[in-house]
């Protein structure tokens, strides 16, 4: 499967589970180059290119706050109002 396809792919996924957290709170919080958020974050460069162009799943946006060193709350305003619904 070529990049664009696992790219299509994946956007065709997002659509269909909803929400999405955006990219950029944690890229602020996170500062620094995409490669240095991929190994902060322990994935690869391309990873962070996705979320960068389709956001975060909640589960997802959960793991990297934490990585990060900060509480999703704290990264995205309404995490709590999402989250608990």
């Amino acid at each position: 499967m070529s990049d664009e396809e696992l790219d299509e792919l994946v956007r065709l996924c997002s659509a269909l589970r909803g929400h999405r957290w955006p990219w950029a709170p944690l890229g602020r919080l996170l500062g620094g180059s995409l490669r240095t958020q991929a190994a902060v974050l322990g994935v690869h460069e391309r990873q962070v290119s996705r979320w960068r162009s389709y956001g975060l799943t909640d589960e997802q946006a959960d793991r990297c706050a934490i990585l990060a060193g900060s509480h999703p709350a704290a990264v995205w305003e309404g995490w709590d109002s999402v989250a608990a619904a």
